[in-house]
């Protein structure tokens, strides 16, 4: 008897690879948007800051070019990003499930400006008897960048440092 393995579901990550000075501008970037800008009304965000949805030419540009070469080495395909925003979880701030399907988006795209305590869960919608897992919590740390489906539920549990939680997400196309 053959096993098929019929619904894989791609997950990248790329470790570090961001510099310190960078992580700082884009740290510094979150708390000046938040001067800046109210927090949006977002359905998944509880309890915590989520900025306005901003456009891909008014990230950082050392950003820029390492977000284009992480995402093309990941996908080997020409890409847009279509909107990129910041989420700061204080204390007991967290998101409810949620995907990023439905807005014109292939993939989303996190990078992260702090510790994470690896609190993101991304959902099994595919369990099986042999695999009956329900959800799957990556170990990532600050710096690192996940790249996924845009379809793939997922949430973060809820913040238990007195420190901010930080991370800025990506909505990408692919062309």
């Amino acid at each position: 008897m053959k096993k098929h393995e019929i619904f894989p579901t791609p997950v990248w990550h790329e470790e570090g690879g961001i510099s310190q000075q960078l992580i700082d501008e884009l740290y510094e970037g979150a708390y000046q948007c938040t001067e800046r800008y109210p927090s949006i009304d977002e359905s998944s965000n509880q309890g915590g800051y989520h900025s306005p949805r901003f456009e891909w030419k008014n990230f950082h540009p050392q950003g820029i070019e390492l977000i284009q070469k992480v995402v093309y080495t990941a996908i080997e395909k020409d890409f847009n990003v279509t909107s990129w925003w910041y989420n700061i979880s204080g204390k007991g701030g967290w998101n409810l499930p949620h995907s990023h399907a439905g807005r014109g988006t292939d993939l989303a795209l996190v990078l992260y400006l702090t510790e994470t305590d690896d609190l993101l869960t991304f959902v099994n919608t595919h369990p099986t008897l042999n695999d009956p897992m329900v959800g799957y919590s990556p170990h990532i740390k600050k710096g690192d960048i996940l790249i996924f489906p845009s379809q793939l539920m997922h949430f973060v549990k809820q913040n238990e440092r007195e420190e901010d939680r930080i991370s800025i997400s990506m909505n990408i196309s692919i062309k």
